[in-house]
């Protein structure tokens, strides 16, 4: 008895509740003047997009190259991995040797080669004291007299 009583309440509470409040708000259209500043907001990001696929564009193009660099390269150095496993043998070895360079030998200090230079830098030595000799006595012959 009181179930349905309480049903009937439960059941008028729900229509209630699902009875719309507020009509829902109309959308409101932009002006012109907001359609032109959204129109100018979108033309800058397409030109910043278009900028940023340039970009990429030539940054692919770039790692295409750099790519197809790094391919040749390990081709050529596998190639020269090959080409030096074959002169690993011993008779390649042979073949590739570089010429020796010998230097020439600096000479020895001797007794003979100390006298020869002492000897010389004592005759120099006197040379130049009878050059200095010399000089100061013909030196007056070239000043005027007075």
């Amino acid at each position: 008895m009181s179930s349905a009583s309480e049903n009937k309440l439960s059941n008028e509470e729900l229509k209630r509740r699902n009875l719309p409040t507020e009509p829902p708000p109309l959308a409101t259209c932009p002006t012109e003047e907001q359609w032109e500043e959204l129109l100018g907001v979108l033309n800058s990001q397409y030109r910043l997009l278009a900028a940023q696929s340039n970009v990429l564009n030539a940054l692919l193009t770039m790692m295409q190259t750099v790519s197809a660099q790094e391919s040749k390269q390990t081709k050529e150095l596998l190639n020269i991995c090959q080409q030096l496993e074959q002169a690993g043998s011993k008779k390649e070895r042979r073949r590739l040797r570089l010429p020796r360079i010998r230097l020439p030998e600096l000479p020895t200090v001797t007794r003979k080669g100390a006298a020869l230079t002492l000897m010389v830098l004592a005759v120099s030595g006197i040379l130049l004291y009878a050059l200095a000799t010399l000089w100061n006595v013909v030196r007056p012959l070239f000043q005027p007299l007075p």
